[in-house]
């Protein structure tokens, strides 16, 4: 009876676990689906095409895949997803991914300098608070208001 019971409590701490490693490793099509999802709106994204990928991010070859969503809509939304084939290049990647990011404030610094607006000041604060980060060999970044970015780490790491 013990080790039935030790069984069933191990598979019950194991299944958690196998869950998040499945949330990060599903296809990326699945995983921005997920994301949409779970912010979901009136608004839809764009799947951004492989220029924009290269031309923003480089074209790193330790990725295995990468989709980027642009919002579709008056409100700033985008994220992107990014697979790598080697799981010790997250932190470049990630720095590669704040450079676009730092360079998207610098631009929308300029735009405010010459044409105020709130509209830009909140586009501003965005970028400025977006979230970088990493699950498996899953880099991901989401430019979104503090509780959609929440709803979509959730939505992939399955936490």
């Amino acid at each position: 009876m013990k080790k039935w019971m030790i069984f069933w409590l191990s598979l019950a701490l194991l299944l958690p676990s196998c869950r998040r490693a499945e949330a990060a490793g599903g296809s990326l099509d699945i995983l921005v689906t997920r994301v949409q999802n779970a912010i979901s709106s009136e608004e839809d994204f764009v799947i951004a095409d492989a220029d924009f990928t290269v031309d923003h991010f480089g074209e790193p070859t330790f990725l295995q895949d990468a989709i980027v969503a642009l919002g579709n809509g008056k409100k700033t939304r985008e994220f992107g997803l990014f697979r790598l084939k080697d799981r010790t290049k997250a932190a470049e990647l990630k720095a590669s991914v704040r450079q676009y990011l730092k360079g998207e404030q610098e631009a929308l610094i300029s735009l405010s300098a010459l044409y105020p607006t709130e509209e830009l000041e909140a586009r501003l604060a965005l970028y400025q608070n977006a979230t970088v980060g990493s699950e498996g060999m899953l880099v991901y970044y989401f430019v979104l208001d503090k509780k959609e970015t929440k709803l979509a780490i959730e939505a992939l790491t399955g936490r």
